[in-house]
């Protein structure tokens, strides 16, 4: 019975996972698509970047592996240190 449960449990824990990481990309790429679309018009981006602290999303590769994730965060990345 407490096997039953336990499964369970790290089920629902990989879906909230895949979640965060779903709601990480969808960030990233409306992130992305902001920045490109402000270059090419001259117009002010609409999400600041120095307003923007996230972790960036993890390899397709490291995901599907179970690897453990080590994007750098936005910061770090910002300042030129990665």
């Amino acid at each position: 019975m407490l096997f039953t449960r336990a499964s369970l449990s790290s089920a629902k824990c990989v879906q909230l996972v895949q979640m965060l990481e779903e709601r990480r990309r969808v960030f990233w790429g409306t992130f992305t698509y902001d920045s490109h679309a402000s270059i090419w018009t001259g117009w002010p981006c609409l999400i600041d970047p120095s307003d923007v602290s996230y972790a960036l999303s993890c390899a397709t590769s490291t995901l599907s592996q179970g690897q453990e994730d080590t994007s750098p965060f936005t910061d770090v990345v910002f300042e030129g240190a990665v």
